[in-house]
């Protein structure tokens, strides 16, 4: 009985660091099952949530800059309609002919013939041409083509024909040119709008 009175208190001498190692490493792994893993969870959560908030970030600052794009391209057609609106709203035409033919002058063009043509009704405009014969030199043409082109009224020119003038006597003449010059009205508001055809 005096043997395993004495073999007791030596045994639990070695077994302390053993029950001490087995509870620290208890202690930690509670820790780590309490304290840390919810953290970690929690700060992949949010590292998840900071990459879905920079994409998104990201989608609406490509948004902003295509809608910043629309809405200047939308001004500039809307400025561009009503530089249209403009050129159109004016019922002038005998005048706006007149400017033809002094833009002809003002490029140092001989006016040969200008002949009104019959006017063509569209659904929402009416063309009234005209048929110009001019002479000059084939730079005085280009500045006069080019004079038409900035008008702020629609003119178009079209049907040109050339034709060079090698034995003119008079200086400065060196071709023939022919076209119909058009512009566009508005029709009157009190006409009915043609009927579209097929």
């Amino acid at each position: 009985m005096g043997e395993k009175a004495d073999s007791k208190p030596g045994s639990q001498r070695r077994d302390r660091p053993i029950r001490l190692i087995l509870l620290s490493g208890l202690v930690s792994v509670l820790f780590h099952l309490l304290c840390i893993w919810p953290l970690q969870s929690e700060l992949d959560s949010l590292r998840k949530q900071e990459r879905d908030l920079n994409t998104l970030l990201s989608q609406k600052g490509s948004n902003s800059m295509a809608l910043s794009q629309s809405i200047q391209s939308l001004n500039r057609a809307r400025t561009r309609l009503s530089q249209v609106q403009t050129a159109l709203a004016r019922r002038d035409a005998p005048s706006i002919l007149d400017q033809i033919q002094q833009l002809a002058r003002s490029s140092d063009l001989e006016i040969k013939s200008f002949v009104p043509l019959e006017r063509v009704s569209g659904r929402f405009y009416q063309e009234r041409p005209c048929r110009l014969s001019l002479e000059g030199g084939f730079h005085n043409l280009g500045r006069f083509l080019e004079k038409v082109g900035n008008c702020e009224q629609i003119i178009n020119v079209t049907n040109i024909a050339i034709r060079g003038e090698a034995g003119n006597p008079s200086p400065g003449i060196s071709l023939q040119a022919r076209m119909t010059a058009s512009t566009f009205v508005l029709p009157d508001p009190g006409s009915a709008p043609e009927e579209e055809t097929d």
